[in-house]
């Protein structure tokens, strides 16, 4: 026989569950982005750096940004799409893009971009 008084029950899951929810911090909400497109971003970059401002971006539109950049990284430019187009035969391939391939490869690369061919001086 003891002395002491039973000890009493712990909390069931769900009750710990409803405690924890009462005492944890409210999470923030993630704000939303400023822009609505990637067309609206590259404006928005775009008229801030001609106004000679400084351009932050939150890590989730910097996510978007590298993104695209990585993307635009890959494409080949005009004349590496002149080349993969040539129209003559594997043993009189063009060793620099002719005219006509040049013609053919702009068509491609109006339509879906390319790289720029070197960086531009600043």
């Amino acid at each position: 026989m003891s002395h002491n008084p039973p000890r009493p029950q712990g909390l069931d899951s769900d009750a710990t569950a409803r405690v924890m929810c009462e005492i944890a911090p409210p999470q923030p909400a993630t704000p939303a982005p400023r822009w609505r497109d990637l067309f609206e971003l590259a404006c928005w970059i775009s008229t801030r750096a001609h106004m000679g401002k400084r351009v932050i971006l939150s890590p989730r539109t910097a996510h978007v940004v590298a993104g695209q950049l990585r993307t635009c990284h890959e494409k080949p430019t005009r004349d590496e799409v002149a080349l993969m187009i040539c129209g003559r035969g594997e043993e009189n391939r063009c060793q620099e893009p002719c005219y006509t391939c040049r013609g053919r490869a702009n068509i491609v690369v109006n339509a879906y971009g390319c790289r720029p061919d070197e960086p531009r001086p600043t």
